[in-house]
């Protein structure tokens, strides 16, 4: 790609007049000011300990589709309503796996420094059925899962609580082998 060529001749030049440390100190700086997410609320940037963090599977947040930012969002704590996409894939050299996952609506009531995270997961063993793993998790501060969301597609408010759910599990009948 072309970032890439431009990364190469960069380095190649910063060696060459002995700037190489300044341009690797530079590109360091780079990659840890992006690690925070794409920002889901209006006004500045707030301090990464005020908001909660959201990854994964996701398309739709408070009813925006947000799948053209990424994948890791921030938001201001509160109640929201998570949306997946409808289909899921993966690709490896052995082949394939499609599945039309939904979509499913989590509502999650995020606190600040949490991290929520929606995930899939491809199980495949010998002798049992392959299928999809879809789960909505939170993490405290630490890194420690500390709740596991059902899908709230009757109540997608946080009015009722949805933690203490299970893994939403799928056939995968979209299967391609290599």
């Amino acid at each position: 790609m072309w970032y890439e060529v431009c990364l190469m001749v960069t380095l190649s030049w910063a060696r060459k007049t002995g700037w190489l440390s300044l341009v690797l100190a530079l590109l360091g700086f780079g990659c840890f000011a992006s690690a925070r997410g794409y920002q889901l609320y209006p006004g500045l940037r707030a301090d990464s300990g005020a908001v909660a963090k959201l990854t994964g599977y996701v398309q739709w947040v408070d009813g925006e589709d947000v799948s053209k930012h990424g994948r890791s969002f921030e938001l201001m704590p509160g109640c929201h309503t998570v949306t997946t996409p409808k289909s899921w894939g993966q690709v490896s050299e052995s082949g394939g796996v499609v599945a039309n996952t939904g979509p499913l609506t989590y509502a999650i009531r995020m606190q600040a420094g949490y991290s929520y995270r929606v995930e899939v997961k491809f199980a495949a063993s010998a002798g049992s059925p392959q299928s999809v793993r879809i789960s909505a998790k939170e993490l405290d501060p630490a890194g420690k899962v500390t709740g596991i969301f059902s899908p709230a597609p009757r109540d997608p408010t946080c009015q009722e609580d949805h933690r203490g759910g299970k893994d939403t599990i799928l056939a995968a009948p979209g299967t391609v082998g290599g």
